[in-house]
């Protein structure tokens, strides 16, 4: 498996490449596909190479240019926890921003139930996890080599009381999958898990 980190402007994105699939997690602010673009470039990958696209919870930052992916190609995951928030999407962003609307005619749905079945079909071994938190529609892809890909899902020291049953559960669960690195989407990956 290999890991690419082709983030920009303060936020990470992950292009994990395993078993001739490539998957990107998460992806930029509306109106930066250029920056994507150059980043690509210098990781001497296409956007082309790229085959499906999944995002840990729909902000601007970590999905604003879905639908500019998907009008090239890469086939966009969305778990159903996190349909009603796609369409606000577009009421956080900027009207001049170039944000193009996203439309979940042609995604590929799923539940977290069958992310596993799903991944292990294009030959990853892992699951989706839901964490709401930061996001009530927030999503850890897990990966069984002990990886998660958590995208804002806050440390628990970091939430306000209202939150912190909720996202401890979200920690216990990754404890539970034997998570041992944390691939945020903003900071340095983190070696272990609370």
């Amino acid at each position: 498996m290999n890991i690419l980190n082709v983030g920009y402007d303060s936020t990470n994105y992950y292009l994990i490449e395993q078993n001739h699939t490539r998957l990107l997690v998460d992806v930029g602010f509306p109106g930066t596909l250029p920056k994507l673009l150059a980043i690509l470039k210098r990781k001497d990958v296409s956007l082309g190479d790229i085959d499906y696209l999944f995002n840990t919870h729909y902000h601007p930052d970590h999905a604003g240019l879905v639908q500019e992916l998907k009008n090239k190609g890469v086939k966009h995951i969305v778990l159903q926890q996190q349909l009603a928030s796609v369409p606000n999407l577009k009421t956080q962003v900027k009207p001049d921003s170039g944000f193009v609307e996203i439309r979940l005619q042609d995604s590929i749905t799923l539940t977290v139930e069958e992310s596993r079945s799903w991944l292990a079909s294009i030959g990853m071994s892992g699951e989706m996890v839901f964490t709401p938190g930061h996001s009530d529609d927030s999503i850890a892809l897990v990966l069984d080599e002990g990886i998660a890909f958590t995208g804002d899902f806050p440390h628990p020291m970091m939430v306000d009381e209202s939150t912190a049953e909720i996202v401890q559960q979200g920690w216990d669960k990754l404890r539970s999958l034997n998570v041992s690195r944390i691939y945020p989407g903003h900071g340095p990956i983190a070696r272990s898990i609370l």
